[in-house]
């Protein structure tokens, strides 16, 4: 049912359901998982304005319950890596975005893919390009 046929039938606003507060039952190779949500499968490395640079891309995340954007602590990456994704991200916006730039941001990308596979966990990272495509970096290497 879209809002629009909520309010028409109920009259008010809808509202989303309360957001779950218990760690998802099955975390599979997680561990330590503490989110209500499951573990993302798919994680983007892609720059914004904001503090975000990790991106849950996942099938089927239900957008009511689980988060879009991931936190490094979250994910359990090293800190020396979470200062490399920081320190590229925070050079975003700063002036146009030169292809040096975009190309810096393959190399954390396939350290973090490196970080999940050394765990066991099935998540693919992809990396956001120039070209606002989003190709998988296990196994890929951007083409000069």
């Amino acid at each position: 049912m879209s809002a629009e046929q909520y309010r028409e039938r109920f009259g008010r606003e809808p509202e989303p359901p309360d957001e779950p507060t218990d760690p998802w039952p099955d975390p599979g190779a997680w561990l330590g998982w503490t989110q209500p949500w499951p573990p993302p499968s798919v994680v983007v490395v892609m720059a914004d304005h904001g503090d975000v640079y990790l991106w849950n891309r996942s099938p089927g995340r239900d957008p009511w319950c689980n988060s879009y954007t991931l936190a490094p602590k979250v994910l359990g990456i090293s800190p020396g890596l979470t200062g490399r994704l920081r320190a590229w991200k925070g050079r975003y916006g700063l002036h146009e975005m030169p292809a040096a730039w975009i190309d810096e941001g393959w190399t954390p990308a396939h350290d973090l893919q490196e970080q999940f596979d050394a765990r066991g966990l099935d998540v693919a990272v992809r990396h956001h390009d120039a070209d606002a495509s989003e190709p998988a970096v296990r196994g890929y290497r951007r083409p000069r």
